[in-house]
C-alpha cells in the first residue's frame, strides 16, 4: 500500500474541502463526513480529506504507485486554482505502508506550487 499525504495551511479549509468534493464528484464517488472531512473513492484508490482550524490535509492511498503519480499533481493543481488568492499549494510526502511507515525512496517528498 502506498500513501501520499498533502498538506496546505489555510484558515478556510472547510470551504476548500467542500469545493474539492464538488469537483471530484464528477470523477469519483464522494462521501462527505460532516463539514470537516470527506472520502473520494476512485477505481484504483481512495482520497481522504480533512480540514481543521489551520490546514487542509489530503491523504491518497492505493496499491498502485502510478495512481499517486496521476492524482497528486491533479489535486495540487485544483487546490492552487481554488486558493489562488491565498497562494495555496500542497506539500506532498509519499510513504510505503502508510504514514508512519518508511518514506518511499523512489519518490522523495515534493512540493507543488510557488516556491
Amino acid at each position: 500500500m502506498y500513501t501520499s499525504v498533502g498538506v496546505t495551511r489555510t484558515t478556510r479549509g472547510e470551504r476548500y474541502l467542500k469545493q474539492l468534493c464538488q469537483h471530484l464528484s464528477r470523477r469519483a464517488e464522494v462521501r462527505e463526513i460532516g463539514s470537516d472531512s470527506a472520502v473520494a473513492r476512485f477505481t484504483q484508490g481512495d482520497c481522504t480529506m480533512s480540514a481543521d482550524a489551520g490546514e487542509l490535509t489530503i491523504t491518497v492511498e492505493s496499491e498502485h504507485p502510478g495512481f499517486h503519480d496521476l492524482v497528486c499533481p491533479r489535486l495540487s493543481e485544483d487546490i492552487e486554482r481554488f486558493g489562488r488568492r491565498e497562494g495555496l499549494s500542497l506539500e506532498w510526502e509519499k510513504f510505503k505502508e502508510g504514514p508512519g511507515g518508511t518514506p518511499d525512496a523512489t519518490a522523495p517528498a515534493s512540493r507543488s506550487g510557488p516556491q
